[in-house]
């Protein structure tokens, strides 16, 4: 009895592994709109996105303002620095099935040119703050104000994505 009790749970590890497998290749499929449907239920969707992206980019937009509205150019520079490292790699995972799915290609193109263009802000005003690239600290409160229309167009375009699988919508302050 204990042999064929073996037998029974190492073939079911095999399958299990095998299905696991097969579900992961088909999940890392680049979302070009060629992508097939996806693997997984919305709400799983929503458990990987709501805390590694939304929560997340939401506690550092508020850092990011509050430290905009002390005036220091350093702290601003920082929280700056900080949003260019995640929404530059958060748009990374929004290419592939694997962990938010696939949906519209051109909501996603949106995302894609709405985080460029705000990173690149970000980098510029971080860069300003630390006197790199040609800015002074000086130049960071004209900087700010140009990011702040570059920012609505990123978070429009994020909730837009979001709202794909029902993801936490962004604030706007």
């Amino acid at each position: 009895m204990r042999r064929i009790t073996a037998t029974v749970v190492a073939g079911l590890s095999v399958v299990t592994a095998v299905w696991v497998s097969a579900a992961t290749a088909k999940a890392d499929v680049k979302c070009d709109g060629n992508a097939g449907a996806n693997p997984a239920a919305r709400e799983f969707y929503q458990e990987q996105y709501d805390p590694s992206v939304a929560k997340p980019l939401t506690k550092d937009l508020a850092a990011y303002h509050s430290a905009v509205a002390s005036g220091d150019p350093k702290d601003s520079g920082d929280a700056a620095g900080t949003l260019y490292s995640e929404i530059s790699s958060d748009v990374d995972m929004f290419a592939t099935q694997k962990l938010f799915g696939c949906y519209s290609p051109a909501v996603l193109a949106s995302l894609q040119q709405a985080t460029n263009t705000l990173a690149s802000s970000y980098d510029s005003i971080n860069g300003a703050a630390a006197n790199l690239g040609g800015k002074t600290p000086a130049d960071v409160p004209g900087l700010v104000s140009q990011a702040k229309p570059q920012e609505k167009a990123y978070i429009d375009a994020l909730n837009a994505y979001a709202s794909q699988f029902g993801g936490q919508q962004v604030p706007q302050s």
